[in-house]
């Protein structure tokens, strides 16, 4: 089974104000570490996804895995298999996709916890020219095109994708998948409370002041809707108000 399409393309293309950058892969190591080293010391027990474009880069860190297994049962461990990397549940679910699948030119790391959330969505862009003067070995000098992001609702976005990748390849993971969304779906009830824009009050037709002008609104919730008094105070003096005495004798 292959799939063509990119999980870093899907991902900018339905969030388009993503900006991607330019990683080496000496980056992408030391930041996948430094994601892996807080689900290690933190307290959460977040879904953590790691997309490995080979089985033998796999195994460079699969004792890292297995430590974070020991933490949290929502791991999920993707490669192309070279040897016996299966599809099976061990420690943790491990995917082994096709070699054609676009996942075998990407690096995904994706953590989401209660206090802890961040996704690294990478792809290997061939034939981008690397200056000789780095001192970088050749395979570490390898550049990849990605997103690097703590913003809680790009890493529910990315995990939602890579999720449905995963149930391509195995189907029989769709009770525990749908598991792990509820981790990141929005609550209803949260969404439900949220207050909605403020809207300004306008003021009544012939609602005047007593000098002929119209009062100044403030935004609904303040104590008085006008900067001096309330309306009902010029209601009242306007009924109250008796005709003056010059007033009489100009009308006699």
């Amino acid at each position: 089974m292959s799939q063509s399409t990119s999980i870093l393309e899907d991902l900018l293309a339905a969030i388009p104000e993503l900006r991607s950058q330019i990683y080496f892969k000496a980056s992408l190591t030391a930041l996948s570490h430094a994601m892996e080293d807080q689900v290690l010391a933190g307290r959460d027990r977040p879904l953590v996804i790691a997309n490995f474009q080979r089985e033998r880069f796999y195994r460079q860190e699969a004792h890292r895995y297995l430590r974070i297994a020991e933490l949290t049962d929502q791991v999920y461990v993707l490669a192309a298999p070279e040897t016996d990397f299966t599809n099976r549940t061990d420690h943790y679910e491990m995917v082994a996709f096709h070699p054609t699948d676009a996942l075998s030119e990407e690096w995904h790391l994706v953590v989401f916890g209660e206090h802890y959330a961040a996704c690294l969505i990478c792809r290997e862009r061939q034939g981008i020219a690397v200056e000789r003067s780095l001192l970088l070995a050749p395979d570490q000098a390898r550049r990849f095109e990605g997103v690097w992001t703590f913003d809680r609702a790009v890493v529910s976005k990315a995990a939602e994708l890579l999720l449905a990748r995963i149930l391509t390849y195995r189907p029989e993971l769709s009770s525990k998948v749908a598991a792990a969304t509820a981790l990141f779906a929005p609550d209803p009830t949260i969404a439900a409370a949220r207050p909605g824009p403020e809207r300004k009050v306008r003021a009544p037709q012939g609602s005047l002041l007593p000098n002929g002008k119209a009062p100044r609104w403030r935004r609904r919730g303040d104590r008085q809707c006008h900067r001096k008094k309330p309306l009902n105070s010029y209601k009242l003096q306007a009924t109250s108000r008796k005709p003056s005495a010059c007033c009489l004798k100009l009308n006699a």
